[in-house]
Parts: structure tokens; C-alpha cells; sequence
């Protein structure tokens, strides 16, 4: 997923410790230029290292990410072109050459979000956009709303305006619906709500990481067990690829 980002992150460190053994042993100095992308590539680099182990930054690591690739790939080039100007161009020439190709293949792959990355389609469907339609016209604003696949203010925001914002949204329902420990998915809660659904959610987990069945939060099964079993569930609304269910607690 990340392949080229690391091609260029692995090149960028490889020059600054050439650079820094330079002007260690043989008082070799920086152009401007490269002190000045060197010295973004470190910081960016930090914050990226410090945003994906940790909450101590308000941003997600990918954002940050894109600074650290902007400035590693300036650095690249100047720096392959400060040590293969003089000598060993023919060297230098193969090593940009292996760099290009290798980021470009990746970045191919990685044009768009695909199982091929470990990642879902970032698109809606007009199914997924009309179920949120009639569920926003119509859902009780005192109730709770669990979603899954759903990113409920996005839809909102897509249907009527930034001006309108969701009240009770933003929860996920429990990994496999409690079923673990349950036989029904309002056990858990002590007040009704509503739960909404996408196509994408039932089938992410086998067609992204089919190998890994014994990490799914959400199975087949517990789909099945929800649809068919669970008394506490009732399906509301069903268009094919986006469903709404009210979800009765085990004690309203």
C-alpha cells in the first residue's frame, strides 16, 4: 500500500547518512537547498513516526505523510545528483532509473483503493445514498444510531448541506454484535437505537483480508445471525445494498 512512499523514505535516509559521513570525516558541507529539504524530510519524518504510535498530534500519520514524500523527493534529487555528477554516472543513472520504475509500478496499484491494497472503494453507490435519504427523513432524532460502513455526517452533509448536523451519531456496534457473549444485539444496551448498514460492510472483511478470518470483527455468520435469528433486530428499510434496523434493548 505504501511501497513507493518507502522507496523514496529508504532513499532519502541513505543519502543523509552519506551526507553526514561526509561532513564528519571530510568536513564536506550542504548546498542550501539540500539542508533545507533534508532538515523538512527529518522533521515531517518525526511527526509522521510520532502521529502513527501515538495521539500526541491532532493529524492521522497519512496526512503528515505527504510532506515527508514532498520533501524526499526534492532531497533525491539533489542528492543523487551531488554524488553521481562527477563519477560513476552510469551507476547513478541505473539507481534513478530502478528508483522510478519500482515507485511507479507501486504507485500504480495504488492509484485507487482496491483489495490489491488492503483497502475498500472510497466511492458511494446511489443505493447506499437513497437509503440514507429516507432513513434521514424519516429516523427518530431521539434515538441512538449505530453504523457500520456508513459515515453518517458525510451522507448528511451530502444531502442536505454543511448547515444540518446529526445528533446521536458516530457509534459502532460491538465486534460481532456481542454474539459472543449474547444471543441477541440489544443485551448490550439499555436503550433503543437504530443500526445502518452498507453492502460494504458485509463483504470487507472477506474480500480484503480473506487469509486473516480469525481477526474479522464481523463475520458472514454474524450477518446471517442478525438477519434471520437475532429477536431483538428488526429490519426496517432494505434496498439492496443499505439497510436500516431498529435495535430493541434487552430491557426498554
Amino acid at each position: 500500500m505504501y511501497g513507493q512512499a518507502v522507496i523514496y523514505f529508504i532513499a532519502s535516509l541513505v543519502l543523509i547518512i552519506i551526507f553526514l559521513s561526509r561532513i564528519v570525516l571530510y568536513k564536506g558541507k550542504l548546498s542550501q537547498m539540500q539542508s533545507t529539504y533534508a532538515v523538512l524530510f527529518i522533521v515531517f519524518g518525526s511527526l509522521m513516526i510520532v502521529a502513527l504510535f501515538s495521539n500526541a498530534i491532532w493529524v492521522e500519520y497519512n496526512r503528515v505523510m505527504i510532506y515527508v514524500i514532498f520533501a524526499a523527493t526534492i532531497f533525491n534529487g539533489l542528492g543523487m545528483y551531488e554524488i553521481f555528477r562527477n563519477n560513476s554516472r552510469k551507476i547513478g543513472t541505473a539507481c534513478i532509473m530502478l528508483i522510478l520504475i519500482s515507485s511507479a509500478t507501486f504507485g500504480l496499484f495504488n492509484t485507487f483503493p482496491s483489495p490489491l491494497v488492503r483497502n475498500s472503494n472510497s466511492q458511494v453507490t446511489n443505493m447506499e445514498v437513497t437509503g440514507m435519504e429516507h432513513f434521514l427523513d424519516h429516523y427518530d432524532k431521539n434515538l441512538l444510531i449505530d453504523n457500520l460502513g456508513v459515515e453518517q455526517q458525510r451522507f448528511a452533509d451530502c444531502v442536505y448541506g454543511r448547515q444540518k448536523m446529526l445528533s446521536n451519531y458516530g457509534t459502532n456496534p460491538p465486534d460481532h454484535f456481542g454474539y459472543e457473549m449474547n444471543t441477541s444485539y440489544g443485551q448490550l444496551y439499555t436503550e433503543d437505537r437504530y443500526f445502518i448498514e452498507s453492502k460494504l460492510s458485509r463483504i470487507s472483511y472477506p474480500e480484503i483480508f480473506p487469509e486473516y478470518k480469525h481477526l474479522w470483527l464481523f463475520t458472514p455468520e454474524d450477518f446471517y445471525y442478525l438477519d434471520n435469528s437475532d429477536t431483538s433486530v428488526n429490519k426496517i428499510y432494505y434496498n439492496g445494498e443499505f439497510w436500516t434496523h431498529y435495535v430493541r434493548s434487552s430491557i426498554a
